[in-house]
């Protein structure tokens, strides 16, 4: 099979990065030639990596960290620009897969001109549900000018959904939810295909768990608690910062926060200001250094917005079952993730405007010994977000149409 994978996501190659260059990685190692397209701040070129995958890098501008204005019009350049690139690097190519790993409609004219140019089968991996996640954190309105920018990125979003031949939601949630505001859609186009990842078996030794703590100044015998990631508005910043004042004086527990986002600057503020003794912000570590740091913590974190309608299902929840690490989990009502936590038996969950719930639930984990959790942790990873599935269930979907 000739596949074309289209993603937002930021690689060097197939060995480098997570989800993304996993699944390149995944369908390469199945035999299937793969052409790759990722964005780069750099020129525009082509590489064929050690896993025999093509990578079209195309230059364009960030959609990440920028102002609304810059990252639309950024969005619609990358999506003319990766024509251009694939003609230019695929001449004479022809497709028997598109898949687009989608956030914020990026890909829609790149996915329908390949399409109906070689009449390839389009798999959407639906990855955020968008514009309806900017109406949930007020960024848009149905009314007033938002009102108009909203209905032209919705009509937008339905012809995407109808573009696809199948499209992959990232859990059950999702799909409820995408059934329920779409109500034209066939059900049998929608099925579950959540983020996933090669699970690996990695060894960070005690030894090099101290040398690591001691280097950034963590403490050694404390119970840590690491949050890696965006601190974006759907994190729900505000409420994080109201469970660490509560916190503050805690001195059998130690937070560690390792990310950026356009909200970041309000986390490092308050730490500055107050300057609490069991709370360490790294706006960046070296990539080897953040894995081995969330081998060496004890619970990760997760937060998202109580606003949220639509189920959002963080990737970063995959980085710590890697890492075998117990979840606790902030969120709105609208995903599962919480459900899937308990259920799986390797975390916690409450409401993410409930700041004494939280509280509780740390005091509570404070007490508990983790070993078990940790191990169903990694095996929820192994069971439930395998890449292998992932390529089994899109590979499957096409044979299930002819």
């Amino acid at each position: 099979m000739k596949i074309l994978l289209l993603g937002l996501y930021k690689i060097a190659d197939s060995n480098s990065g997570y989800i993304y260059a996993d699944l390149i990685k995944e369908f390469a190692k199945e035999g299937h030639e793969v052409y790759a397209v990722t964005p780069t701040p750099f020129k525009t070129e082509c590489l064929i990596d050690s896993n025999h995958a093509t990578v079209i890098k195309v230059k364009n501008g960030s959609t990440e960290k920028v102002g609304k204005i810059k990252k639309v019009i950024n969005l619609f350049l990358l999506d003319r620009r990766t024509i251009k690139a694939i003609k230019k690097y695929a001449k004479g190519m022809v497709f028997d897969y598109i898949i687009t790993m989608s956030s914020n409609l990026s890909f829609y004219k790149t996915m329908k001109y390949f399409k109906k140019k070689h009449c390839a089968f389009s798999y959407l991996l639906l990855k955020d549900i968008f514009p309806q996640n900017a109406l949930d954190m007020g960024m848009l309105k149905t009314t007033g000018i938002k009102g108009i920018i909203y209905k032209y990125f919705r009509k937008k979003e339905q012809k995407f959904y109808q573009n696809a031949d199948k499209i992959g939601c990232i859990s059950e949630a999702n799909i409820t939810f995408l059934l329920k505001h779409n109500p034209e859609m066939n059900p049998n186009k929608v099925e579950v295909c959540p983020n996933s990842v090669i699970p690996e078996e990695i060894i960070v030794s005690n030894a090099e768990k101290q040398q690591l703590k001691e280097k950034y100044h963590l403490p050694l015998d404390k119970m840590i608690f690491v949050y890696g990631g965006n601190f974006g508005v759907p994190q729900g910043v505000p409420f994080i910062i109201e469970c660490l004042k509560k916190l503050q004086n805690r001195e059998d527990l130690h937070f560690v926060f390792l990310g950026d986002g356009t909200e970041f600057h309000y986390l490092e503020e308050f730490v500055n200001q107050v300057k609490p003794k069991n709370i360490t912000v790294f706006k960046r570590l070296p990539r080897e250094d953040f894995d081995k740091m969330l081998y060496s913590c004890d619970v990760g974190l997760i937060f998202l917005d109580y606003r949220f309608t639509m189920p959002n299902y963080p990737s970063r929840a995959l980085s710590y079952m890697q890492a075998s690490l117990p979840i606790l989990a902030a969120t709105d009502t609208a995903t599962d993730i919480g459900r899937n936590i308990i259920e799986g038996g390797f975390g916690w969950w409450c409401p993410s405007n409930d700041v004494n719930q939280f509280c509780k639930l740390v005091e509570q984990i404070s007490h508990e010994d983790l070993t078990v959790k940790k191990q169903l942790s990694k095996e929820y990873l192994i069971h439930h977000f395998s890449v292998k599935k992932s390529v089994e269930i899109i590979l499957k979907s096409k044979k299930e149409q002819e």
